[in-house]
């Protein structure tokens, strides 16, 4: 039987085997009885139970999707018989892919030399039997993990000897060999576009974005991933490629294999050693169509009110039997994102889901969306390396880990399913999986509460109970004659077991009614307490106590000017550390031109204080302006405002990095021989804030500051509009040094007086500019440490 579904699959791998996707538009020979379409039968979707299932086979699997898929382009086409003026219209749909005209990277993947003499009085680089044993956190810090212990995917790892960087489409070692310097070891080439990894010991797993289009013509993988190759019908329109990399030899790292999955990354974890990379796809069928298009239009105008209402019916009717049609012909593998592996040969390996029964798949009862979420959990302890897939039937979730649970955080449905379910609350899913045991992910339970939640440190999981932050309401629901009013809630949950002997999330505290008509912008979790910040026009932030899960209570609240959208705690447990922006000038609202980073005092957790808030600008003074904003500097920018990543504060040094850019146009002319040009362009300006955090005296202080500008062009000017990709993005602290980086270079800097002791340049995206130099796809290093001191 297995090589029976195997043929099956190949011979639907074929072009031209999905002709079914070819249009039907013989609308008029649809059967009618009396002038009325016969419809099939339709009810609302109604709710159940979150609890995962998993399949008997394929066969339950598809009629579930059918419906889903179903279901949800029927309720957004009965939803539009009442408006037939055509507003919700679309017309034809195009299917064209555009070509993206994605350069190649004119870049060998060989080690380069340096040419500066000053680099040669270095330390060789350490092989790996001469690694020194460093501990992050200790000795350097690493990635900014919501929990220690359990890593997160970035682009930027390290393990204290050398520095991991995924830039311009390479995996680059650079090796540190004593703090205060850094070399090139080793880079190579990684398809697609990478943007995250992980790494444990000697194997780092990098995930990058591919575009199926972008393939070779003739790549077996691209004629694998066509549902229609004359047509260029794409199943999906982006893929995560997963790449396993051997680092024993930092010199000469080596690719072990390469895993396709249909659908975007989401994010990973790593923890003991077990990988764990997360996608969601969604699939687009083709001509599967959730708008009315009408055969003509010009009829359709020209038409009184009551033949317009008929004739878009009429249209929505056919439309549903259209969809019907389509759904009954759709097999599994076109409903679910396959996984593919290239071969040491070149050759694809298709992952069927129907060779093992479609066992590796999940949902609950009342899953309504057409999402998949696939786990890929893969143990790099093992000497040969496989993986392991769980797939699970949800809408776009967050994502939360802690060393022993990881949680699938989901909205219950799609905003299509309110409007034939007006009544329903707006509700998550949180479903768990036991993450304890290497290489293995195993589903526990599944609960649901009400509201939705912000991201993933909304959750925590503390001495097994799981603690979620929610807010309902939010969703505005104007159609609702009384839409429920914003508030948000604490809600503590743990696993119980039902009558009939299965797991559940049973909620067993819940504290409602915080902070009404505001919706929450951060919030942490930390042992027995959680801090929270919401946000109208005011920034309460509110402490609450968790000691007693059953009945979590309000223990204090400040309301300051302004919001944070990220809270750090400090180790001492009497200090809050947040970014996010000022008030605006009437203490209401939000001043968006400018970043600011607060220190909260809550020594006294009933009565929380603000101890210090500095507004940070990266921005400059001339000759031609006394302050900043008259320089037209309209803004700053940060990535640490919405990924803490970003966010490197070094509690050896009482030091915080963040990186904030600005841009300014410019504009001046200067005569050469009698003639005059005009030079314009954008000057970016992007650094890297250094600040000093003196929790003891509740003050915070700008130490300095560490500039890229000048990496990016003549002082920094360019013609691009944007400026996202040359701002610096990450730091990491090394002993008594920072190092700083931004697609154009890696700068290191001696902390006590920002004194630079080296610099490597990478070669960044590509980009045009009026005043940019070239920037060689090379490594050059400048400059000595003159104290290196770790």
């Amino acid at each position: 039987m297995k090589k029976v579904a195997s043929l099956l699959v190949f011979l639907l791998l074929l072009p031209g085997c999905l002709g079914f996707f070819e249009k039907n538009d013989e609308r008029n020979s649809q059967p009618t009885e009396g002038g009325v379409i016969p419809l099939p039968n339709y009810n609302t979707v109604q709710r159940s139970s979150p609890k995962l299932q998993t399949y008997a086979g394929c066969a339950p699997l598809l009629e579930d999707l059918r419906k889903s898929f179903g279901d949800e382009a029927r309720a957004i086409l009965e939803d539009q018989r009442d408006h037939w003026n055509g507003y919700y219209a679309y017309g034809h749909r195009q299917n064209d892919i555009l070509d993206m005209g994605i350069p190649e990277l004119a870049m060998a993947d060989e080690a380069a030399t340096s040419s500066n003499t000053a680099s040669q009085s270095k330390s060789p680089g350490m092989s790996s039997n001469e690694v020194k044993s460093l501990i992050e956190g200790e000795d350097f810090s690493g990635t900014n993990n919501q929990e220690a212990g359990v890593d997160e995917a970035d682009f930027i790892k390290t393990d204290g000897n050398n520095i991991y960087v995924l830039n311009a489409g390479h995996l680059f070692i650079l090796g540190v060999p004593e703090f205060g310097s850094i070399e090139h070891s080793a880079n190579i080439s990684i398809e697609g576009e990478p943007t995250q990894m992980l790494m444990s010991g000697n194997r780092i797993v990098v995930a990058s974005m591919v575009h199926p289009w972008t393939l070779s013509e003739g790549d077996s993988l691209r004629t694998s991933m066509l549902l229609q190759e004359e047509e260029e019908n794409w199943r999906w329109e982006t893929f995560t490629k997963l790449t396993l990399v051997d680092i024993e030899n930092r010199s000469d790292p080596i690719i072990n294999r390469e895993i396709y999955i249909e659908g975007d990354l989401l994010t990973g974890r790593e923890f003991n050693g077990t990988v764990r990379m997360i996608t969601h796809g969604w699939i687009d069928i083709p001509y599967l169509k959730s708008w009315v298009e009408l055969a003509d239009w010009d009829a359709y105008w020209s038409a009184n009110d009551d033949e317009k209402k008929s004739m878009w019916n009429r249209a929505i009717d056919y439309t549903i039997l259209d969809n019907e049609d389509t759904l009954s012909k759709l097999e599994i593998n076109d409903m679910v994102p396959r996984i593919y592996e290239r071969t040491d040969n070149g050759s694809i390996d298709v992952k069927s889901y129907g060779d093992d029964d479609c066992k590796g798949f999940a949902g609950a009862k009342d899953a309504s969306s057409r999402g998949v979420t696939s786990i890929l959990s893969i143990d790099l302890n093992q000497t040969e390396l496989s993986f392991t897939a769980d797939h699970i039937r949800t809408n776009w979730p967050q994502i939360y880990a802690s060393g022993d649970l990881l949680v699938l955080s989901e909205k219950t449905n799609e905003w299509w399913w309110y409007w034939g379910n007006q009544n329903e609350k707006e509700t998550t899913n949180l479903h768990t999986f036991d993450i304890s045991v290497s290489g293995q992910t195993t589903y526990v339970a599944s609960g649901r509460i009400n509201g939705t939640i912000l991201n993933q440190f909304s959750l925590s999981e503390h001495e097994e109970i799981l603690r979620v932050a929610s807010t309902t309401g939010q969703w505005g629901r104007w159609w609702l004659e009384n839409p429920e009013p914003i508030q948000n809630h604490v809600i503590c949950l743990e696993i119980a077991i039902d009558g009939a002997g299965e797991k559940y999330l049973s909620e067993i505290g819940h504290l409602g009614g915080i902070a009404k008509n505001e919706n929450i912008w951060s919030a942490r979790f930390v042992g027995d307490r959680a801090y929270i910040v919401t946000f109208r026009q005011t920034d309460p932030l509110w402490t609450i106590d968790l000691s007693d899960p059953q009945n979590p209570s309000i223990l204090g609240e400040l309301k300051v000017p302004g919001v944070s959208t990220y809270i750090h705690p400090l180790s001492d447990g009497n200090h809050l550390l947040t970014i996010g922006f000022p008030g605006g000038d009437d203490g209401l609202g939000l001043d968006w031109s400018t970043t600011q980073i607060s220190l909260f005092d809550i020594s006294n957790v009933s009565d929380p204080k603000l101890a210090k808030a500095l507004p940070l600008t990266p921005g400059y003074t001339d000759s031609n302006c006394l302050q900043i904003r008259w320089c037209g500097w309209q803004w700053s920018n940060s990535e640490a405002t919405y990924e803490h990543k970003a966010f490197t504060y070094w509690e050896a040094s009482s030091l915080l990095a963040v990186p904030i850019s600005t841009s300014r146009w410019t504009y001046d002319e200067v005569e050469i021989n009698g003639k005059t040009y005009a030079n314009y362009g954008y000057e970016y300006v992007s650094k890297l804030m250094m600040i000093d955090v003196n929790a003891s005296e509740g003050n915070l202080a700008v130490q300095g500051n560490i500039n890229h500008s000048g990496h990016f062009g003549k002082d920094g000017l360019t013609s691009t509009w944007w400026g996202g990709d040359i701002s610096i993005r990450r730091s990491i602290f090394m002993g008594n040094y920072i190092y700083a980086f931004s697609d154009a270079a890696v700068t290191v800097h001696w902390t006590e007086n920002l004194t630079q002791t080296d610099e490597i340049k990478l070669p960044g995206k590509v980009s045009t500019s009026i005043y940019r130099e070239s920037i060689e796809p090379v490594m050059a290093t400048t400059s000595s440490s003159p104290n290196n001191d770790e």
